[in-house]
């Protein structure tokens, strides 16, 4: 997502879905900048109640994000080993979509960084 469309996104109000929902604008753009600096992004029920996930985009150097492919599973099956493994097997498939369409690789980096329950470390 280019900086002025995160811009506008952050700028507007930012509704509660679940309780883990960013609405602070400030830790909102913290946390895109986790996400760009890392190259994948995390969910633990900031949406939806009982339910993470984790997604890696495909980007193109002119237009930005292409697609992203991501996987969700419930809450209760949270663990960070399975989230590292995820993010990998995720990761490759993005990788693999890159090429087919003729784009760079997705980078990513800090796989190893964990998610716990409604909170990212």
């Amino acid at each position: 997502m280019d900086p002025e469309e995160a811009a506008s996104i952050v700028a507007g109000r930012l509704e509660r879905l679940c309780h883990a929902t960013i609405t602070d604008t400030r830790l909102l753009r913290r946390e895109l900048g986790k996400i760009r600096g890392r190259g994948w992004a995390s969910s633990v029920e900031e949406t939806n109640v009982g339910v993470w996930g984790v997604a890696v985009p495909v980007l193109s150097p002119r237009s930005g994000v292409v697609c992203a492919v991501g996987i969700a599973g419930p809450s209760a099956r949270l663990a960070t080993a399975s989230v590292r493994a995820d993010v990998k097997r995720v990761h490759a498939a993005a990788v693999e979509i890159a090429r087919a369409l003729g784009l760079p690789a997705p980078k990513v980096r800090d796989t190893e960084t964990a998610i716990r329950r409604g909170k990212k470390t």
